[in-house]
């Protein structure tokens, strides 16, 4: 499937060649009669995607051959917007879009553009003249009672239009409630877009409210696929002696993590030994990529949320529970693999050597910041411990 897109954007990037037909697309290609439904199922992707465009006369082109750029629109609270192209579109440089350009597209959304203009200062402005794809299908804001409508304001900044709520779609909302709604009607040139509410979340000035407006702002996930959670659940729970193999021992050292007081999961220990010439120090950092390997279910969930987000009372984690609190964590006690930092300092504090290896670890003990501080000022007690 891939050999044949690469042969279709080849095939239409030929200067020969304008705007086709599909018939004359599969006819060039010498696409076979049981190959056409997969064929055409292949190009509908390419136009939903960016990749080429369909135009009049149901023909399909690339759009750099026709001065357009496909991308996602990323929008300014000012009022303004930029089209960042996609990886299949050839566009070197983002596409400035004025607010007046932008032809009922919301913040977020895959779009095509037309180039209009290049200033003296190198800046490409253009005009959107398609929506491919719409992202903003549920929004969150706070609601503002009028007479007989009323409007939400939403909590993301970036989305530039209000939405209007006519009577009898408020779900009984009281004016400065913060509301989740749904959009029923999609903006357009001098229209603006409106919805129905679909959840009151409650008092803007609520703790609880709060970290919820920034959950559905950020789209931050708060459940993992039915298929992640399997593969999460397929890890042990326990290091295996299979994998010790290839990794250096340092169960028998004093390391230790220091985290915060409400801290659940431990990434990193350290580790400290007098020698001779000074100190030994050590730095190990749990293993996670011993368990989450390269492109697997749980590496491409990984890198889709991008990084733990942490609330005061809450975490949205990168990784299930399972692992980001159990195997993946350098909990005390219990045997965990690592990659391990060793560095050589003299009396005077100076590095003269360092090492890097595949570790195995047992952490002996589970500190916090202040419980280090205690240390460090004279609590006698706990540095015995």
């Amino acid at each position: 499937m891939d050999e044949l897109r690469v042969k279709i954007v080849e095939y239409l990037k030929d200067e020969s060649f304008g705007p086709m037909s599909m018939r004359s697309l599969m006819t060039r290609l010498s696409v076979l009669r049981t190959d056409r439904d997969r064929f055409k199922r292949l190009v509908k992707n390419m136009v939903a995607d960016g990749t080429i465009i369909k135009i009049r006369g149901s023909r399909y082109g690339l759009p750099q051959k026709m001065n357009l750029v496909t991308g996602t629109l990323t929008c300014h609270p000012s009022g303004f917007g930029f089209v960042i192209p996609g990886p299949d579109c050839n566009a070197e440089k983002d596409l400035f879009i004025s607010n007046k350009s932008m032809n009922g597209a919301m913040h977020g959304d895959r779009v095509v553009a037309r180039v209009e203009r290049q200033k003296r200062d190198g800046k490409i402005e253009g005009s959107i003249i398609r929506i491919t794809e719409r992202v903003n299908k549920e929004i969150t804001g706070r609601f503002v009672r009028s007479k007989g409508f009323s409007v939400v304001v939403p909590s993301n900044e970036r989305i530039l239009t209000e939405i209007i709520i006519p009577s009898g779609k408020n779900g009984n909302a009281k004016d400065g409630e913060i509301v989740t709604i749904e959009i029923t009607s999609w903006p357009e040139r001098h229209m603006a877009p409106s919805g129905r509410v679909l959840e009151v979340l409650g008092d803007p000035d609520d703790a609880d409210v709060e970290v919820e407006v920034l959950v559905r702002k950020y789209s931050l996930p708060m459940r993992f696929p039915d298929d992640v959670l399997e593969a999460a659940e397929a890890v042990p729970e326990e290091v295996e002696k299979k994998e010790l193999k290839g990794r250096i021992d340092l169960r028998d050292k004093k390391l230790f993590t220091i985290d915060g007081e409400t801290a659940k999961d431990f990434d990193d220990a350290v580790g400290i030994e007098r020698t001779k010439d000074g100190y030994t120090l050590y730095v190990s950092i749990a293993d996670v990529s011993h368990y989450v390997t390269e492109d697997s279910i749980l590496d491409q969930e990984a890198i889709r949320r991008g990084t733990s987000v942490y609330f005061p009372d809450r975490c949205v984690p990168m990784l299930p529970e399972r692992l980001s609190n159990g195997i993946c964590s350098l909990n005390p006690r219990v045997d965990r693999l690592t990659m391990t930092a060793q560095m050589e300092f003299d009396t005077d504090g100076n590095l003269i050597d360092k090492k890097l290896y595949n570790s195995i670890i047992k952490s002996s003990e589970r500190m916090t910041y202040k419980e280090v501080r205690d240390i460090l000022a004279g609590d006698k007690d706990l540095r015995d411990k």
